[in-house]
């Protein structure tokens, strides 16, 4: 019997500390134990076991290769299923999970090959699997997954995927099928996917059947249009190889959307086939265009992983062609050359705007290694444009920051472009000539003429500049400009240099100018700048001095004023500072606090701006009266009477934390004029302020009004300025005066009761929620014809976006009908 002993004992020491393991992790209180002594690993609650069911909140974990954090995770499953050899999760549920991989050493060799297979130690049942507002962030790079659903088992070491679907967020695609883990992987997968974007809504359906040595992948668009393709891979391990076919029977458009498409093309085939390193690509396809009825488009190619040619890319259409011909490579560095020729080519197929029949013949060339390097060759280009005879030639180089153009001539019926010579950091030697009479052939809605000649001589980037520069009777779209007159004649050592521009009679939709003429003077060292513009808004005259002292050019504003047809005459306390200075990759501007007066108003601006990353920025004003806007206010509304505007904001801008700042707008008591009520009627008004914080894409505002007593309303406003625009906050109002409302009333008046709102905001901007209570008590309703007293009005909005309302009045006929009856309604 002693070896029975000895089994007992054995037994003992295996079960007893199971048991203790087991007692532990069975209880909340052991749990916390556990967690608590991980390494990394913090959390802010925990309820639950790691028995069968555990929630987690503000969840943190970090380590050398992973840092990892939730705001909550939930984990239901059955631990006695593991005595079966199956894990068995009921729900695994993730809130704002972020995930960081961040490896310290390179990952050891892999002994795994395809051709193994796997085999799972346990079989496994994932009932419901859900990632809420999931990240994912390597090296930089942030992959955010709106919602991820999983539901899968496995037995015998077959998947069965019963859904997996991932939100991103502008992609939806979800997957199903069986996937073998036995030598080759056998699988196959259903899935479905959708793109939705401002271009339109894409939507597909994709099929793989096959295992790792060969699978056949079958898919179909079917939004914005149809298209089948179907593809079979091959020796995958191997040497890769692919042949696959796409067609389309049904009508592809270009735009996506709109009445009439630029481009249709009815059906077509393309064909891929061979291994990554020697595959050949032919397609062709039927094209057509409000102005080309039909067309064919076609294509052969052949490429590898380090370059393709075309042999050729050719669009013939019943009148000409134009063929693409060459190749582009990148193994070590970009390089291509390439050919484009055209026969009586009709460019209205793909520019309907611009009807042609063109003959050209041109090779462009170049590559980048370090620096670029290209030559475009327009050996000739005639036929017609737009009704025109058209004829060009040229060549246009650029390598080792040198541009060398050797004469390069367009003509476009009467118009011509001259140009020849070159522009280098060491000199420059450029010639620029354009004679152009007749402007409305070379694009819809251009007209007019312009005439003028540019020369640049000397070193870039400060060469001499001589230019004249003159335009009549121009016009584009809406645009207009009567006469256009421009003279440089610009040497950087010169201090008797100017630009001088001069334009008249510049017209638009919202603006007309009748003159304007600025003039600038001086070298390089030291300018002076003078404009007198008139519009029919007003005149604005601006004077500015400055100098460039290597690397900063500093300025001073030495006249600024304005006068405004509705808003008087507005005049600058100079001079004021204006400052320019070069930084890496980038150039800084700064402007002094510039304050315009009028009488006792005043209005600042000042600021600092880099790029688009980097700006500060205040605005400030003093007295400044609101009866300027009255001109521009909806008839038979509101008018200003005395009031003023005193306002501060600040704001800032950076890469790291976007824009900040704080502002506030103040109205003080004043009165206004309600045009547009029965009678016009002064209302005198409190103070209105409103002020409020910028930080961390969160915009939060502080709200509070007064007019005529007691009357008020005040709230807070939070609202998120990145999606979903969470919005928050309380408005209370406490209201007992009609006078404002009454004006507006018809054939009515409320002469008495007091309403109270205490309202809370929720939700988002675009779908925003209200809970709370607003309230009339002893209200009156006097009327023509009959009235409303004893009006009880309580109104309750809940959570669940419910309404409670009850009401009571007592409707009365007024005692000049002769009646003098009292009755009772409830609601």
């Amino acid at each position: 019997m002693k070896w029975l002993k000895t089994v007992i004992v054995l037994l003992l020491l295996v079960l007893i500390p199971l048991a203790v393991v087991v007692g532990v992790i069975a209880s909340e209180r052991g749990c916390r134990w556990v967690l608590n002594h991980v390494p990394g690993l913090t959390i802010t609650a925990m309820h639950g076991t790691l028995l069968s069911q555990i929630t987690l909140t503000g969840l943190r974990y970090e380590n050398p290769d992973l840092s990892l954090s939730a705001d909550s995770i939930h984990l239901a499953w059955q631990a006695p299923a593991l005595l079966t050899r199956t894990l068995a999760i009921d729900a695994f549920t993730s809130q704002k999970l972020i995930i960081a991989p961040h490896p310290t050493k390179p990952a050891p060799p892999s002994t795994f090959t395809w051709q193994q297979g796997i085999q799972l130690p346990v079989s496994i049942q994932l009932k419901h699997v859900q990632l809420d507002d999931t990240q994912l962030i390597n090296d930089g790079t942030v992959l955010t997954l709106k919602q991820v659903n999983l539901a899968l088992q496995s037995q015998n070491n077959h998947i069965v995927l019963q859904k997996l679907s991932v939100n991103l967020p502008d992609i939806d695609t979800k997957l199903t099928g069986e996937l073998d883990l036995s030598a080759g992987f056998p699988m196959q997968l259903q899935g479905d996917w959708r793109f939705t974007h401002a271009v339109g809504t894409w939507q597909g359906q994709l099929q793989v059947i096959g295992d790792i040595n060969r699978l056949t992948l079958q898919h179909e668009l079917k939004q914005p249009f149809a298209i089948q393709s179907k593809a079979e891979f091959s020796e995958i391990l191997a040497t890769p190889t692919i042949k696959s076919v796409s067609t389309w029977q049904q009508q592809l458009r270009w735009p996506l959307t709109g009445a009439t498409p630029q481009l249709q093309s009815q059906q077509g085939r393309l064909e891929v086939n061979g291994t990554l390193n020697a595959y050949q690509v032919n397609a062709s396809a039927q094209l057509a265009s409000p102005n080309v009825k039909q067309a064919l488009v076609t294509l052969q190619g052949q490429g590898s992983l380090t370059s393709f040619s075309f042999k050729p890319l050719q669009l013939t259409t019943a009148d000409g062609q134009c063929q693409f011909s060459g190749e582009v490579s990148w193994q070590n560095f970009l390089a291509f050359n390439l050919a484009l020729s055209a026969k009586a080519f009709n460019l209205a197929l793909l520019v309907p705007d611009f009807p042609s029949q063109l003959t050209l013949s041109s090779q462009l060339r170049g590559q980048y290694q370090k620096d670029w390097q290209a030559s475009l060759q327009i050996h000739n280009i005639d036929g017609t444009l737009r009704g025109q005879p058209i004829t060009a030639q040229g060549l246009v180089e650029y390598q080792h920051e040198q541009l060398t153009i050797k004469p390069l001539t367009i003509k476009i019926g009467r118009n011509q472009l001259k140009s020849e010579g070159m522009l280098s950091q060491q000199q420059a030697n450029l010639t620029v000539n354009a004679d152009m009479p007749d402007l409305s052939v070379l694009w819809p809605g251009l007209a007019g003429k312009i005439n003028g000649e540019t020369t640049l001589k000397g070193r870039w980037p400060m060469p001499d500049v001589n230019a004249q520069l003159s335009g009549l009777d121009l016009r584009l779209q809406q645009y207009q400009i009567k006469n256009l007159a421009l003279v440089v004649d610009f040497k950087p050592e010169n201090p008797n240099s100017r630009i001088e521009l001069k334009a008249d009679a510049i017209h638009s939709n919202t603006l007309d100018i009748a003159t304007a003429h600025i003039n600038v003077s001086g070298d390089i060292n030291k300018q002076q700048a003078q404009s007198q513009i008139n519009t029919n808004y007003g005149q604005l005259s601006l004077a500015l001095s400055g100098q460039w002292r290597k690397p900063t050019w500093s300025g001073q504003v030495t006249e600024l004023s304005l006068t405004a047809t509705r808003a008087g005459d507005w005049h600058a306390q100079v001079p004021v500072l204006l400052t320019a200075q070069p930084l890496a990759k980038a150039l800084a501007v700064e402007l002094a606090p510039l304050c315009l007066s009028q009488t006792a108003a005043r209005v600042c601006v000042a600021g600092r701006f880099i790029d688009a990353q980097r700006i500060t920025a205040s605005f400030t004003s003093q007295g400044l009266p609101l009866a300027l806007l009255n001109p521009v206010l909806p008839h038979h509304a509101v008018a200003f009477n005395n009031s003023i505007l005193n306002s501060d904001v600040q704001l800032k801008s950076d890469a790291s934390s976007g824009w900040s700042g704080q502002y506030q707008f103040t109205v003080p008591s004043s009165t206004i004029t309600l045009t547009g009520a029965k009678q016009p009627t002064t209302l005198a008004l409190g103070e209105l302020a409103v002020k409020g914080v910028l930080a961390r894409q969160q915009l939060k505002t502080e709200l509070a009004f007064s007019y005529e007593g007691n009357n008020q309303l005040t709230g807070t406003v939070n609202l998120g300025l990145t999606a979903p625009q969470a919005l928050s906050g309380q408005i209370n109002a406490k209201l007992n005066s009609y006078q404002l409302l009454n004006a507006f009333l018809p054939d009515a008046s409320i002469t008495s009761g007091l309403l109270t709102a205490n309202i809370a905001l929720a939700g988002q901007l675009a779908k925003p929620t209200f809970t709370g209570q607003l309230t009339w008590h002893d209200g009156t309703v006097n009327s023509a014809n009959i009235g409303l007293t004893d009006i009880q009005i309580d109104a309750i909005a809940e959570q669940t976006q419910h309404l409670k309302l009850t009401a009571t009045a007592k409707p009365f006929l007024p005692t000049a009908s002769g009646l003098d009856k009292t009755f009772f309604v409830a609601v």
